[in-house]
């Protein structure tokens, strides 16, 4: 049988002995439960971590629990909100910035070289206009058969009047059978004709329909090869303002088609050879055509037929 000392018996006496086996075995029992909230708040801080800032701030400001604390998380809110606004500001500027030399190359590579170095966007818009209209004539004057030197000494009120003076009944049924002998499929090998039969039907109307068609037939051959079609945003040689009027070449964006290195394909850049002044591809960063004449810095001269003191000078509208 076992004993026990007397010095033993005796400290189990003393109050102080039994209340601190008391407390340690209260310890005992709380550490199941001690584990438990620190494992607890582990999980907690660790999920806290992974919070984007804002939504960690807002926690702080929730369990704060001083004046001090409350004003701190209240700061900290403040000072990110202001960071994220800050952000999306320059986000969206980036954005815009973006969208602006989208149009410039789309225009050409010489007004955005124009507005690289500065040159304001109502001038560069201006310029693109009055070239545009240059085009625009001497596009209508090709199709008159005009020599260019006639064609610049007409306005353009002028070239209008001449190419709707082409339309004519007989005109209407020889567009409507070239129309069935092609089934509607314009290429580089019968552009002119069809432009020319279009004209002899709807006048300057004739000519927006057969670009339409060829980029239509453009698409349809390209996917019948399995090429890969992409946006470009291209300057029309001839393209319509108002109903009467013939401006700048307005921004348009077709599908043209690229090869398996992705460079344009030959009918894409026949295409565009025919319909285009410029082109600009932003899925393979292509500007056509590849070199151009850069346009003077100096002052512009005003296209003939126009009052110089015109204030209007066009909008990006972006």
């Amino acid at each position: 049988m076992a004993t026990f000392s007397q010095g033993f018996l005796n400290a189990l006496t003393r109050p102080s002995f039994g209340q601190g086996l008391f407390q340690l075995g209260q310890g005992i029992g709380q550490a199941p439960g001690m584990f438990t909230q620190q494992q607890k708040q582990e999980e907690q801080l660790s999920k806290l971590k992974t919070l984007p800032p804002l939504e960690r701030a807002q926690y702080a400001l929730q369990t704060a629990k001083t004046p001090q604390e409350i004003n701190a998380a209240q700061q900290n809110i403040d000072r990110i909100l202001e960071s994220q606004r800050v952000a999306a500001e320059r986000a969206a500027e980036e954005e815009r910035e973006k969208m602006k030399i989208g149009v410039f190359k789309g225009m050409g590579n010489e007004y955005l070289d124009l507005y690289t170095i500065g040159v304001s966007e109502e001038e560069i818009v201006k310029r693109h206009r009055e070239v545009g209209q240059q085009e625009t004539k001497q596009s209508y004057g090709k199709v008159l058969g005009l020599p260019e030197d006639v064609v610049n000494a007409l306005t353009m009120e002028q070239v209008i009047d001449r190419v709707e003076a082409q339309k004519t009944e007989e005109g209407k049924d020889n567009f409507v059978k070239f129309m069935k002998t092609t089934k509607g499929s314009i290429t580089e090998e019968n552009y002119e004709e069809a432009v020319e039969l279009a004209v002899s039907a709807n006048g300057v109307q004739g000519i927006q329909q057969i670009n339409n068609m060829y980029k239509e037939t453009l698409a349809r051959q390209a996917r019948a090869k399995n090429e890969r079609l992409v946006d470009a945003n291209i300057s029309l040689k001839t393209e319509m303002q108002g109903t009467s009027f013939f401006g700048s070449p307005s921004l348009t964006r077709v599908k043209v088609a690229l090869d398996e290195n992705g460079n344009l394909t030959p009918e894409s850049t026949a295409y565009l050879n025919k319909v285009a002044t410029s082109a600009f591809i932003p899925a393979a960063n292509i500007n056509w055509p590849p070199t151009v004449t850069k346009p003077s810095s100096g002052t512009t001269s005003t296209p003939e037929g126009e009052d110089p003191n015109d204030p209007f000078v066009g909008s990006l509208d972006i």
